[in-house]
Parts: C-alpha cells; sequence; structure tokens
C-alpha cells in the first residue's frame, strides 16, 4: 500500500529542513553610524571581526595600525587592535606576530565578546580574506560579563617564593592556577576560584627534585 504525502506539509518539512542546514548569519556595517566619512568601515572586516565599537574609530585612530595590518590574522576586532597599540607603542610595526598570544583572551575578559547591535558573540570566521562575526543564537554569548581583579593580591604565605607563572581559565575568568618556586623549597601549586581574589594551596611538588622556573597551563 503507497501512501501521499500531503502537497504542503511536504513543502514545509523541506522549508525547516532548509533553515536547519542554513549557517549562521554574519554582521552588517552601517558605514552612516561611524563617527569619521573618512573611514570606509565595512572594509575593516579585512583586518578583524567586526565589533560596534569601531564605529567610534577615526582616521587619525587607524594610522597607529601597521603597514602589513591586514597581515595580521589575529581574531581581535580593530578598535582592539587601535587599543593595543596606542597603550603598548613598542608593538612590532612589521613582520608577522605583532600581537601577543593572549590579545585574543584579553579582549574577552575586557570586552565580554563581539558586539553587535547591542549583542555579543563569541565566533568569528575569516573567508575571502574577510571576517565575518556568526550573529545567531549559538554564538550569542549571555552570561555576565567577566570579572577582573584590580591591584594585587598576595599567593603564598609565608613570604619568600619567586618566579612564579600564572594562567587564567579563557572560557571562566574566575578560575586562576598559579605556580611558584618556594616559600623555602621546591615548588607550589595554587588555585582561585574568584578571579585571583582569594587563593588556596592546590599541592607541594616533592621537594628536592623541583626547582627553577614553574610554567602552568
Amino acid at each position: 500500500m503507497r501512501t501521499r504525502i500531503p502537497t504542503v506539509l511536504l513543502l514545509c518539512l523541506l522549508l525547516v529542513l532548509g533553515l536547519a542546514a542554513l549557517p549562521l548569519g554574519a554582521q552588517q556595517v552601517v558605514q552612516s553610524r561611524g563617527a569619521d566619512a573618512r573611514v570606509d568601515y565595512a572594509a575593516l572586516t579585512r583586518l578583524g571581526p567586526w565589533d560596534d565599537r569601531n564605529y567610534a574609530l577615526t582616521r587619525d585612530d587607524l594610522a597607529l595600525l601597521a603597514p602589513n595590518e591586514a597581515e595580521q590574522t589575529d581574531p581581535i576586532p580593530v578598535f582592539f587592535r587601535v587599543e593595543l597599540r596606542r597603550n603598548w607603542p613598542e608593538l612590532r610595526q612589521s613582520g608577522p606576530a605583532q600581537y601577543p598570544r593572549s590579545a585574543l583572551q584579553i579582549f574577552r575578559q575586557l570586552y565580554k565578546g563581539y558586539q553587535v547591535d547591542g549583542k555579543y558573540y563569541r565566533r568569528a570566521e575569516r573567508e575571502d580574506r574577510r571576517f565575518r562575526v556568526l550573529v545567531g543564537p549559538e554564538s550569542e554569548i549571555v552570561e555576565a560579563p567577566a570579572k577582573f581583579l584590580n591591584g594585587e593580591a598576595r599567593v603564598t604565605n609565608p613570604v619568600g617564593a619567586a618566579e612564579s607563572a600564572i594562567k587564567i581559565s579563557p572560557v571562566d575568568t574566575d578560575k586562576v592556577i598559579a605556580g611558584a618556586n618556594g616559600p623555602g623549597s621546591g615548588q607550589t601549586m595554587h588555585y582561585s576560584t574568584n578571579g585571583g581574589a582569594t587563593w588556596s594551596s592546590a599541592a607541594a611538588l616533592p621537594q628536592g627534585g623541583t626547582c627553577c622556573d614553574p610554567t602552568v597551563d
């Protein structure tokens, strides 16, 4: 026995399957929202993922960028590149790898994600020499902004540790780990679950067989 699927039901099914296969949408750049008519804001997607904070950039700001900026494929938006170069003039202006490896993590900790029309997104991709932010529920960041600790907090007790190394989780900035030589001999590991405000000792590594520069990841 054969059955027929009604035409309307078939069309609805094909439409649903087609929408499910569509990729996340890309951001739209509106030139009239920019602060400087001399800047081609849409062209900034050749340098980094779009962020609406780019609209505040002027041509004078863009003069801080390197001549080969388009070759620096770090997925950080242009406004943050300008901020890094303004606050860190020692950054290289030629050759590869002009930004620190942690630049993306620092951007996320300071600015949460790529801002588009009042929302924040975590995903971007590069295609045909342009970046596009993937705007959609799968990429949207809905959690609270990352907490950033100001000032200093003592990690080791008693005093006397040296050559410490600290890492912040790129996905949860409340989680921090650290390793240090000492206090005394050997090395000690430490952790924080509140962004570095307070610390606990995790483990003391064996005495005598460990020394020198600790590294954590």
